[in-house]
This record gives C-alpha cells, sequence and structure tokens, in this order.
C-alpha cells in the first residue's frame, strides 16, 4: 500500500497548529510537530527545508518540554 504524504502532512500540520487548550493536548500536539519537522528534515512528500524542520522541532519542545526531548534533541543535531 503506498505512503499518502499529502494527507499526512495535512494531518500533522492541523495537529500541530492546534491551540493546546488542556494538558492532555500536549503530546498530541508535540508529536505533530515532530512528525511535521522530520518530514520537511528528510523530505518526506514535501520539499527538504532544514530551517522549517528545526521550526516544527522547536515548537514541539516548547509545547510539551519534557514528552519529545530526546528525540527532538537528536534529530537537531542531524541538521
Amino acid at each position: 500500500q503506498p505512503i499518502d504524504y499529502e494527507a499526512s502532512i495535512a494531518r500533522y500540520r492541523k495537529t500541530a497548529e492546534m491551540t493546546v487548550t488542556g494538558e492532555w493536548m500536549k503530546s498530541f500536539v508535540a508529536r505533530g510537530c515532530l512528525n511535521l519537522g522530520f518530514m520537511h528534515q528528510f523530505g518526506l512528500g514535501v520539499a527538504q527545508d532544514l530551517q522549517t524542520a528545526k521550526q516544527h522541532y522547536h515548537r514541539g519542545r516548547e509545547v510539551d518540554p519534557s514528552g519529545l526531548h530526546t528525540p527532538v534533541t537528536l534529530l537537531l543535531l542531524f541538521l
């Protein structure tokens, strides 16, 4: 089954742009930012854009500093 990158980008973007209105939302929004950053970093479904990837990673860490700190830090090292 082929991967639908356009649908993935749309869903991750929608999630990443959500306003966090409760504690339970932090991990969902942060994960959307992480996935969106990953897709931009490696050019999956979009043109490779390291600056945009970095912005998404920082937003994810900002939204949920304790949740995705290690994976985001590792991905930022590769930029």
